[in-house]
């Protein structure tokens, strides 16, 4: 029997608990539950966008550390024949 304001989880553990072998499908939310849900996948979106920023930053930032050396000593002119050699 289910009573006004039970959860659908509670009703499900009720039943498991009457009957051990039968299985119990859910496929509607109750309202709390509707509400916990949008709130962790609200959650889970923000957080989800901030790792992805986060994670844009730190390996910018090693890409740029990379090849910073490389672009300094390409303008630099170093190799292209007409500049002095490094031991004068």
């Amino acid at each position: 029997m289910i009573t006004r304001g039970s959860t659908l989880s509670r009703i499900a553990a009720a039943i498991k608990a009457a009957n051990p072998c039968v299985k119990v499908y859910g496929v509607a939310l109750a309202k709390t539950e509707r509400r916990s849900y949008f709130a962790r996948t609200a959650l889970t979106y923000g957080f989800t966008a901030a790792l992805l920023v986060f994670l844009a930053v730190v390996v910018g930032s090693i890409v740029l550390a990379m090849f910073w050396p490389l672009i300094k000593i390409i303008d630099s002119g170093i190799g292209d024949g007409n500049s002095r050699s490094l031991d004068n």
